[in-house]
């Protein structure tokens, strides 16, 4: 077992729960090193690494056990998501209505991102990225802390694969799990409530005819729709 470096405590954050200054230049300080730290989301515990390297990938699949899904990216706001995704009007205003929040929006990667990242370090097979604003503050702290992008991904019981909102079982799972992997830096982070159910998943590659769930989740997909559909006709419109 790895043990975490640190033990942050709910009582240790600031009156609107985010993170003390010196607990977020830690927790950059592991991931900078290529560490780990185990944060609330928005539905449960979940892993957070940088996607700086081709291994991040295979690392995480390794350390929770996961199948060869792609990393999805968390970002502090919507001017950072920006920079990865070539951004439409739909997936616009999917980001500005229901985040920070508990979805995940599956949309197109910019061309300026290095084919690399998109095929190795997160395993995109279709010029995908999904991108989370996440309602977590401690999530979006952390994801502001360095310049390089985030993937967290959820933790899950290895016998009954449900996410995990224990704060000692998280620690538990990741102590073997961050064994693997070597002598790893981390820190663990304790969450406070969760949303009551997933986060919902979509895919939104071009006009409201084409946005897809994926799972559904605390955000509706009838609301989704009906924004989309919104945004598509206030589009046609304007060209009458």
């Amino acid at each position: 077992m790895r043990k975490p470096d640190l033990i942050v405590g709910r009582d240790e954050r600031t009156r609107n729960g985010a993170l003390r200054t010196y607990i977020v230049q830690q927790a950059r300080n592991s991931l900078l090193k290529q560490g780990f730290v185990l944060l609330p989301s928005d539905t449960c515990y979940s892993l957070a690494m940088l996607a700086a390297d081709e291994a991040a990938h295979a690392t995480v699949n390794r350390i929770l056990n996961r199948k060869k899904a792609p990393l999805s990216l968390a970002f502090p706001s919507y001017l950072e998501v920006q920079g990865f995704v070539d951004m439409d009007a739909i997936t616009a205003a999917l980001l500005e209505r229901f985040c920070p929040g508990p979805l995940t929006v599956v949309c197109r990667a910019t061309d300026k991102l290095p084919e690399k990242f998109l095929t190795h370090t997160i395993a995109s097979t279709r010029h995908t990225i999904g991108v989370r604003i996440p309602d977590s503050i401690v999530e979006r702290d952390i994801a502001a802390s360095t310049r390089y992008p985030l993937t967290t991904v959820a933790i899950r019981d290895p016998k009954t694969n449900v996410p995990v909102r224990d704060f000692g079982k998280a620690i538990e799972i990741l102590s073997d799990g961050i064994a693997k992997v070597g002598d790893a830096s981390w820190i663990a982070i304790e969450g406070g409530e969760f949303y009551s159910d997933h986060s919902t998943v979509v895919e939104a590659v071009g006009g409201a005819e084409r946005v897809r769930l994926l799972r559904e989740g605390d955000i509706p997909f009838r609301a989704i729709l009906d924004i989309a559909q919104g945004i598509s006709g206030l589009m046609l419109e304007g060209w009458r």
